[in-house]
């Protein structure tokens, strides 16, 4: 059984804020196989934070004979025993790794460490795979496989095998015994564990975005020329990668902590319906509804009772669309339309700062 433990990131992630928890462990194992009845564990490779070294240590357990396995996992049990970790990061864990230990461990009859996520409400399993994969549309990759999502993220690689090529390198070094094959067993877990850490920044950059944790700017910035509403965002936590996305009826534009929401502006009339119609009448020569109360003094050759479709008063102005409805009132240009508007002047006005951030993160949670 061979140990190695490497300082793998001081501080922070990569340049990224450091906004990972500092009691999470992310691991990766590396085996023979795809089925435990017929393959073995070689390498166990995680990281973890460090408060005497204030960063994160990369630790790796390699194993030099297949008689060592039940050895690999005893000495894997007690590192996570030890470790006071809440959560367990891990890329596409949940239909490889974590069955493979299950299995592993139940068949050694020995205590799995694994269990507590289960068990305990205190602790999690965290798939980046899973939770990146929310965000397929927005990702410029071939793939979700994790080499390609370091790809993506610019993030540095030197090894060139996948796990499959690796188990003939591996069987290769039990024969051989040759340090350069075992270098390239070393470096291919290194780096798979390495990466998980700014996957996992980015991953959390993708949700506090779409989850619209943004500040606000400026609201309102209208481009005269283009007649577009411009909102400016400052962002909670960096993007790995300038993200473009472009709606029905807006556009987003976001690099690094900066994003701009643009919003086409409608210039024309709209309707406001209502939704007590049964006490409105509708006028057919003013194309509007009015109050029964008022209404009633109307001569009834030219009054109708209002329907759900004809109760409704025309409005003319700018206008903003929203997806969900935070500024009232609400105007449409057909009552069943989904998306509805608002005039710009009540956006803009300094009382609505809580209704703007809202109408911010109902653009941000539609491209989810």
């Amino acid at each position: 059984m061979k140990l190695r433990k490497s300082c793998i990131f001081k501080k922070t992630i990569s340049g990224t804020p450091e906004n990972l928890s500092k009691t999470a462990v992310f691991f990766d194992i590396e085996t023979t196989g795809l089925s435990w009845r017929t393959s073995h564990l070689y390498m166990i490779g995680c990281a973890y934070y460090n408060t005497d070294k204030n960063g994160w240590i990369l630790q790796q357990w390699f194993l030099e004979k297949p008689s060592e396995e039940k050895e690999l996992l005893e000495l894997f049990a007690e590192f996570l025993n030890a470790h006071p970790w809440d959560s367990l990061v891990h890329y596409n864990g949940t239909t490889f790794d974590l069955p493979y230990l299950r299995s592993k461990y139940q068949f050694y009859k020995l205590e799995n460490p694994l269990v507590s996520i289960e068990t305990d409400s205190d602790r999690q399993s965290l798939d980046l795979f899973t939770q990146i994969r929310r965000y397929k549309k927005h990702l410029n990759t071939p793939s979700l496989k994790q080499r390609d999502l370091e790809i993506f993220f610019g993030l540095p690689r030197d090894d060139c095998y996948t796990g499959g090529e690796l188990i003939s390198v591996y069987h290769e070094y039990l024969r051989s015994g040759e340090e350069k094959l075992l270098d390239c067993l070393w470096q291919h877990n290194y780096e798979d564990v390495q990466n998980l850490l700014p996957i996992c920044a980015g991953v959390r950059a993708y949700q506090d975005l779409f989850g619209g944790k943004c500040r606000i700017v400026s609201f309102g910035d209208v481009s005269a020329a283009r007649n577009e509403f411009i909102i400016s965002l400052e962002l909670s936590t960096p993007l790995p990668q300038t993200l473009t996305c472009t709606a029905q009826h807006f556009t987003l534009h976001a690099e690094k902590s900066s994003a701009v929401l643009t919003i086409p502006v409608y210039e024309g009339e709209l309707r406001h319906y209502f939704s007590d119609y049964k006490n409105y009448y509708y006028l057919p020569d003013e194309d509007m509804a009015i109050h029964k109360s008022v209404g009633s003094f109307v001569d009834p050759s030219h009054r109708k009772k209002a329907t759900a479709d004809t109760c409704y008063q025309r409005v003319s102005g700018r206008f903003l669309p929203q997806m969900d409805e935070v500024f009232p009132p609400s105007l449409r240009q057909a009552r069943k339309d989904k998306v509805s508007w608002f005039r710009i002047e009540e956006a803009q006005r300094p009382e609505n700062a809580a209704a703007q951030q809202k109408y911010v993160q109902s653009f941000l949670s539609h491209l989810r």
